[in-house]
């Protein structure tokens, strides 16, 4: 049996932000680049979220954000992405389900920690993002089911997603059974580097089964291949 229908269905990497601001000397210790996103390690997250003072912790990712968007507007909303059953997750679980989401996927205890941004940010504003992946990579084709996918008005799919191990595989199923729902299907590119990444997927996808694509500038330019709109 399928979950409940809702408008919208987001499908990402469950990522917590933790935002802290500090000095443009803490940036130089962990040698970050200034204004950068790095991708780190296990070890080195645990060891930057232990020495983060003030933190302020909430669900992140584009697409969950997103979906926390429509929600706060009082849209009906559901949402697939892999957290682990540790702090995090239960902080990111609970932050959604606060917007009356419907958490399609329940924290799980997994070998990987729920994945977390690092955002440091100075006096100037500037962000520098130290990023670790955990459980959000551990996305699975066993997670899109009938009633995890259910029958949502709009499914909002992540470009990154397609960077996991079974993401592409994991989307592919994902959009098989919205279209089998009748849904309508929205791919958010995420960034040019990773439209450059899944060019020819991407590319499908906005060909055939997308109804609606979501980027800014650069992506479409990095989508169609060319220089300008003039192109």
């Amino acid at each position: 049996m399928a979950s409940a229908s809702v408008a919208l269905l987001g499908i990402s990497n469950a990522i917590v932000d933790v935002l802290s601001q500090v000095q443009p000397a803490d940036i130089e210790q962990i040698g970050a680049p200034p204004g950068s996103m790095t991708l780190i390690d296990q070890e080195k997250a645990v060891s930057l979220y232990a020495s983060m003072q003030n933190k302020v912790e909430s669900a992140g990712g584009s697409v969950a954000n997103s979906v926390a968007c429509f929600a706060s507007l009082g849209g009906s909303a559901a949402y697939i992405g892999r957290v682990a059953e540790d702090e995090l997750g239960n902080a990111f679980d609970a932050d959604m389900r606060k917007l009356t989401i419907d958490m399609r996927l329940p924290p799980e205890t997994r070998a990987a920690p729920t994945a977390r941004s690092h955002i440091m940010i100075t006096p100037n504003g500037e962000r520098t993002m130290q990023t670790f992946l955990g459980a959000c990579t551990e996305i699975a084709v066993s997670d899109m089911t009938e009633h995890t996918i259910g029958t949502p008005v709009v499914i909002l799919l992540e470009g990154y997603v397609w960077d996991t191990p079974e993401g592409p595989a994991a989307m592919a199923r994902a959009i098989e059974l919205g279209k089998l729902a009748g849904a309508r299907i929205a791919l958010s590119l995420s960034d040019s580097f990773c439209v450059e990444r899944h060019e020819s997927a991407f590319t499908t996808l906005a060909s055939g089964d997308a109804d609606i694509i979501i980027g800014n500038e650069a992506e479409m330019l990095a989508l169609f291949g060319v220089n300008t709109y003039s192109d």
